[in-house]
């Protein structure tokens, strides 16, 4: 009996320590069970987080994309437009180097022009010359005058003789006619030329206008163009910030260009209808000047008529009169010549000084447009440097933009293998966890399995204990009351401690449950620093939750169970042995 009790107290104490440890696993089950839900919250918030973020990552990579061709369509278009550029700046460069060469040309058929007027004035000077050498004859003349006033007295035996020596004087005189006439001639060829060369440096001059007018344009096409290349830096400089604003720049720049065009070939027009004017208006006064020299030619051919009658008619009066009128003649034609040399002279110095003054004013005109041209030249060749200039500093500037593109996207690359990494590294973190979930999934159908079969047990325990019951009822409905008082006290202690082994084993269960629930919690802790020895320290917690229980180790509490329950059966058997040995 008193072994009896002593296995009842130690049982009563082994049940309230298993319910108290039972207590603690529920408890210890709570918080395992809401860890899991947070972990599952948590792990749908990565999960929506990493969707979020491959889907931005997705729209930035085909942004940048996008981005980066219309960049380099833009800066393509811009080179494009740049090379277009400088081939007309060169092609308008040839055009303005043959219209130096041109230029050229007509400065060369000027100094020709003047290498003419030089030998016309070497000309010149041999008519005068000559000039001197006829007023030497006629110094001459007058001696011979002299003797033969003279020797007029001896004139009646040298009639003849005198009459010969007007026949030549007159052959003279008409010779002095040829040649004035021969002069004339000349003199109006002069004056031909002398106009035609006018009409041909007024023509030069209209051509020289209209080059200057085409040099303004052009000047004013580079200006634009200039300020063109500027705008287009401004551009280039402002699409990485605004590109709809470049595009509407753009619009209003095409729009400011179809004005300018417009404007330009109005301007053409305009000059066309004042050249057509000007062409008119010369064509007009050169009729007016062939009229005015046809008029002045008239004129001296009447003047040279009646000249030729008169002297024809003195002569013929002077052959009738013969003696009395020879003086008379003499003075008249003495007078004539001095007034035929005073109008020569006058009228070729007129005619040099003129010609002078034209040929001063060409060579002046011929250095101005040389000086013009070569400033002009300068200029040119200066825009030119300084267009390649802008062009280098565009090129380099195209170049700066590209490598600052590059590095743009080397760090873009860079953050996209950053990115890549991080991603790696949370999926391995997410199947780090999947991993420990599952493990935690398997411990908790380990131990639902337990505990289906300790519920089995038990039922199997309540059956037993129904059974024995029901033939300790028998027995003492047999007996009819035979036993004493000790045999049923005996009977209650044997039934206390079964039915106090009862919740021994479910205090068995929730220690078991609670120390596996111990070490998953603990394996969830540790997985999140993911490092080596989370194995071995999960291992050593489970040794500690193990070794805090030495009745009920971890590896095998199935067996234990049963052999409890066997325990519990052999110690039923010997009790109704001992009831029937009794009997």
């Amino acid at each position: 009996m008193s072994g009896f009790g002593s296995t009842g107290i130690l049982l009563h104490a082994r049940h309230c320590s298993r319910r108290d440890k039972s207590a603690e696993q529920q408890e210890k089950l709570t918080k395992t069970l809401s860890l899991l839900k947070f972990l599952q919250c948590e792990q749908v918030i990565v999960k929506s987080d990493l969707n979020a973020m491959l889907t931005s990552w997705i729209t930035l990579k085909s942004q940048l994309g996008s981005q980066v061709q219309d960049i380099g369509k833009t800066l393509s278009a811009e080179v494009i437009r740049l090379n277009k550029n400088l081939a007309e700046a060169q092609g308008e460069t040839l055009s303005l180097q043959n219209q130096m060469k041109h230029l050229q040309t007509v400065s060369d058929s000027f100094v020709l022009t003047s290498q003419e007027l030089q030998t016309s004035r070497q000309m010149e000077n041999e008519l005068k010359n000559r000039c001197h050498d006829l007023q030497k004859l006629t110094v001459d003349i007058q001696q011979q005058l002299q003797k033969a006033e003279l020797d007029f007295q001896k004139a009646i035996t040298e009639t003849e003789h005198y009459k010969e020596i007007s026949i030549v004087k007159t052959k003279e005189v008409d010779d002095f006619q040829s040649r004035i006439r021969r002069m004339e001639y000349e003199k109006e060829s002069m004056e031909l030329r002398l106009a035609k060369e006018l009409r041909g440096k007024e023509d030069s001059e209209v051509k020289s206008r209209s080059l200057q007018d085409e040099i303004a344009e052009r000047e004013r096409r580079e200006e634009l163009e200039i300020k063109r290349t500027r705008r287009l830096e401004n551009e280039l400089e402002a699409v990485k910030k605004m590109l709809i604003q470049t595009q509407q720049e753009v619009v209003t720049l095409q729009n400011d260009r179809e004005l300018k065009i417009v404007s330009y070939q109005n301007r053409i027009e305009q000059l066309q209808e004042t050249l057509r004017q000007r062409m008119l208006s010369d064509d007009n006064w050169q009729t007016k000047l062939e009229i005015e020299l046809e008029k002045e030619r008239q004129k001296c051919m009447l003047k040279l008529q009646d000249v030729e009658q008169k002297l024809k008619e003195e002569a013929n009066m002077e052959m009738d009169i013969q003696r009395q009128k020879q003086d008379e003649l003499i003075r008249e034609f003495q007078t004539q010549r001095k007034e035929l040399e005073g109008k020569i002279p006058s009228l070729i110095t007129k005619a040099c000084g003129e010609l002078n003054k034209d040929v001063d004013l060409l060579e002046r005109k011929l250095k101005e447009t040389q000086a013009r041209l070569t400033d002009k030249d300068h200029g040119k060749e200066n825009e030119n440097k300084n267009l390649k200039n802008t062009i280098t500093e565009l090129e380099l500037c195209l170049e700066r933009e590209q490598n600052n593109n590059r590095s743009v996207l080397e760090g873009i690359r860079k953050d996209n293998l950053a990115k890549s990494e991080d991603l790696k590294e949370a999926t391995r973190y997410i199947e780090g966890l999947r991993r420990h979930l599952d493990f935690a999934n398997q411990e908790n159908s380990f131990l639902k399995e337990t505990v289906r079969r300790e519920c089995e047990e038990r039922y199997e325990l309540t059956e037993a204990l129904t059974q024995a019951r029901e033939k300790l009822l028998e027995l003492r409905q047999a007996s009819g009351n035979v036993l004493s008082p000790s045999s049923s006290q005996r009977s209650l202690a044997m039934e206390r401690p079964l039915l106090s082994h009862r919740p021994s084993n479910i205090d068995q269960k929730r220690t078991l449950s609670v120390s596996s629930n111990k070490g998953t919690t603990r394996l969830m802790s540790l997985s999140r620093s993911f490092s080596s020895g989370n194995t071995s320290e999960s291992d050593k917690h489970r040794r500690g939750s193990t070794s805090s229980l030495p009745l009920l180790p971890s590896p095998h509490p199935a067996r234990e169970i049963t052999s409890s329950l066997n325990d519990a059966k052999q110690k039923i058997t010997a009790v109704l042995r001992s009831h029937s040995i009794h009997q």
